[in-house]
Order: structure tokens, then sequence, then C-alpha cells
């Protein structure tokens, strides 16, 4: 199955905000 960029983009950043919240909650 082929995966859309923008899905994939949106994967990642999503991927990158949730370990950032969890990163500035665990501090």
């Amino acid at each position: 199955m082929l995966v859309p960029r923008k899905d994939v983009m949106g994967g990642i950043f999503w991927k990158l905000t949730s370990i950032w919240r969890l990163s500035e909650s665990m501090l």
C-alpha cells in the first residue's frame, strides 16, 4: 500500500509533537 506524503509527514509531525509534550510534562 502506498501512503501519500502528506499522511506520512503528518504522522511524523504528530509523533514529534506527542513526544515533545511528553518530555515537557516530565520536566
